[in-house]
């Protein structure tokens, strides 16, 4: 009778553990397809993502507006855009670098995009702003600083940049030998426009004696390189307060503790 007991408590305690390991089998067959259907869906976006930027919406249509100096087939020739790129993937940048190597007088590219196949290139036309002299050229630049052309004569209308040392050639952005004198170009372009002082020349040749020639008349002379914010506006009321034909300002000894500029007449 006992023995019975036993066999029947050894068979109901089996069937227990039989029960047990079927439950975690299912559940780990379960936790199997789970694994393998989000993996399933994860490759599925990968190819549909891939397919949608290299075999879906390729450019179609490319609309160009805003030159007035290069035809729509020359700035799309530039750009490197072609029906085979896709849409997704085309960049401002690159597209603006592109055309402005190969089309000097583009100052910027505005890249819009209309889904899903259509380009929209927004180009502006520069405009020569500023020249420097390398050996027996004068080269003109952009507002932003790229090159735009070289020429034997000086420009007219534009104002002239002398350093010792610019480089570059068209289509590229005039590199500056001396990265101080570029910084001190720059500080006085920005001070002379805020105070709405025409300019035509800046000589910063020497930085501690530094040039401008300003207002078709002035030739100031500004010293070292410092206080040149204060400088200039002090450089303003002087401008409107000569009343006399004085065409040379001199405010190399200007300082916060020395607010005063001497001005004379050349020997010309």
């Amino acid at each position: 009778m006992l023995k019975k007991f036993e066999r029947k408590v050894s068979e109901i305690m089996a069937s227990d553990v039989n029960r047990r390991r079927a439950a975690r089998q299912k559940k780990a067959r379960q936790r199997q397809l789970k694994f393998m259907l989000i993996l399933f869906i994860i490759i599925a976006i990968i190819i549909l993502a891939i397919m949608c930027f290299t075999v879906f919406f390729k450019v179609e249509k490319i609309k160009v507006s805003g030159s007035k100096l290069y035809t729509s087939k020359d700035i799309v020739s530039a750009s490197n855009i072609t029906t085979n790129d896709s849409w997704f993937f085309l960049s401002e940048d690159d597209i603006e670098d592109n055309i402005r190597k190969r089309l000097n007088f583009v100052d910027s590219v505005e890249l819009k995009k209309e889904f899903p196949n259509k380009v929209q290139l927004i180009v502006t036309d520069a405009k020569e702003y500023a020249c420097y002299k390398s050996g027996d050229k004068y080269f003109i630049i952009s507002e932003k600083g790229y090159i735009l052309k070289e020429q034997d004569e000086m420009p007219e209308n534009v104002f002239e940049i002398t350093t010792r040392g610019i480089s570059g050639k068209p289509g590229e952005k005039a590199k500056y030998t001396n990265v101080a004198e570029e910084q001190i170009v720059s500080d006085l372009i920005k001070f002379l426009h805020e105070n709405n002082i025409n300019i035509n020349e800046i000589d910063a040749s020497s930085t501690m004696q530094i040039k401008l020639k300003v207002e078709d008349r002035y030739t100031v002379l500004l010293g070292k390189n410092e206080y040149l914010e204060d400088k200039v506006k002090h450089l303003k009321g002087m401008i409107l307060a000569i009343t006399n034909d004085a065409d040379i300002i001199d405010l190399s000894v200007w300082s916060p503790e020395n607010r005063h500029g001497l001005t004379r007449k050349s020997n010309k």
